[in-house]
């Protein structure tokens, strides 16, 4: 290939006397042929560029400005990527160098690209250069907010009732993969499902829950409401993601135990076996658990020998076989204690009267009687009077007199009611 000539005109003289007329000339042309000694130049450097990551496919990003000294086939320049095109993304022309987006970018995927690109000149050998494109990749707000750790879960947190207004209850997070303003959230509680909207508080910036107003178990143990997590882009719509949050009110101990009755009245017979039910008391206690586990007891001695309360079903029951004449009536102090802490208690009062049973025989008194009649003839005559007590009561204490020997039954008689 001829890259460059030179054209020399020789011109020859004899020696002769007449050199002017004695002379010859002849052309020479020297022809110059490229050898390819001469590396591509890449001009126009740095390259470095930010596109956004919505730009559309085909978009010219770079069109490298590459010179060879050299001519002909030693100038022909064939552009490729050795490097850094992660996932095909881009694509160069092999001819030009003109580099176009090829894929959907993505900016969450890929942020920076360093495109190495090599120019290769078609001598033989080949020389080449290379340069790197920098390519970042700028954000558009295309991710929403995503609620963290599971975005299908309910959020659920515990506060105990007595919690004062300010204390911490829990924290929602929310994540956006874009940056900047784009990935910058906002939270509002966007509605509620149950419970007083005004008992909790959001805040915008951090997502912490916390008590706003008092709260009261017994009124209202469980909250719902759904929660908003919003993006804050400089412009363009703003994107949003939301979440259940389930608040569960625990129990603290300020509820009191109480009766139905202030006084409790009961009848039971005496001699009764252990076990026996008397009397059935009712207590209320609004708290629950452990706040509500009640355990009754007897502080009087006597009755708490007597009588034993269950704290389980609240009944009273026959501790020891009462003797009724022994005593006859108890009259005691039951107290209803839960198991909170401190513990809270509430007292009835209770009486129990005590039935008789036909248990004590009549006994005379005295046991010996010593008597003596005049010896006449006149009849009809009290010779004495039997005297006899039942420590039983009511019919149980009424008797008869009846003779079981009576040698003379023609001479003596017994009244049965008076013992004469």
């Amino acid at each position: 290939m001829i890259c460059f000539s030179h054209t020399l005109t020789v011109l020859a003289k004899d020696g002769g006397t007449n050199p002017q007329k004695n002379t010859a000339t002849a052309t020479y042309t020297v022809i110059l042929t490229d050898v390819n000694d001469e590396d591509p130049t890449i001009l126009g450097t740095p390259y470095d560029e930010t596109i956004l990551e919505n730009t559309p496919v085909n978009t010219i990003v770079f069109t490298l400005d590459v010179q060879d000294d050299d001519v002909n086939q030693n100038a022909v320049l064939t552009f490729a990527f050795t490097g850094g095109n992660m996932d095909g993304d881009f694509v160069i022309d092999s001819g030009s160098g003109l580099i176009q987006v090829k894929n959907a970018l993505d900016r969450e995927r890929t942020e920076v690209y360093e495109l190495v690109v090599q120019v290769t000149d078609g001598g033989v050998p080949a020389r080449s250069a290379s340069v790197t494109a920098t390519l970042t990749v700028a954000d558009v707000n295309d991710s929403p907010p995503v609620f963290q750790p599971d975005p299908t879960d309910t959020y659920h947190f515990n506060v105990q009732e007595n919690m004062p207004a300010g204390s911490a209850v829990g924290q929602i997070v929310a994540t956006d993969d874009d940056i900047n303003n784009n990935g910058q959230i906002q939270y509002t509680i966007a509605y509620h499902i149950r419970g007083n909207s005004t008992h909790f508080s959001l805040h915008a910036g951090t997502g912490h829950i916390k008590v706003a107003q008092s709260l009261d178990r017994e009124t209202q143990d469980l909250y719902v409401f759904v929660v908003r997590a919003t993006d804050s882009p400089m412009s363009g719509d703003r994107l949003t993601a939301t979440a259940t949050v389930s608040v569960t009110v625990t129990d603290f101990n300020d509820n009191t135990p109480s009766f139905s009755r202030i006084l409790y009245t009961a009848s039971t017979t005496e001699n009764l076996p252990e076990g026996t039910s008397i009397l059935t008391v009712v207590i209320a206690d609004n708290d629950v658990d452990v706040n509500d586990d009640i355990t009754l007891s007897i502080s009087d001695t006597t009755a708490d020998f007597y009588i034993t309360a269950n704290s389980s079903n609240y009944i009273l029951y026959v501790k020891n076989p009462i003797d009724r004449e022994a005593i006859d009536l108890l009259n005691f102090t039951l107290m209803a204690t839960d198991g909170g802490t401190p513990p809270l208690s509430f007292t009835t009062q209770v009486q129990i009267t005590v039935g008789d049973e036909n248990d004590n025989a009549p006994v005379f008194s005295p046991v010996f009687y010593n008597s003596e009649i005049a010896y006449n003839d006149e009849c009809q005559v009290t010779v004495a009077v039997l005297s006899a007590s039942d420590e039983d009561q009511g019919v149980n204490a009424e008797f008869t007199f009846a003779t079981t020997v009576n040698n003379n039954p023609h001479i003596f008689a017994l009244n049965s009611l008076t013992g004469g």
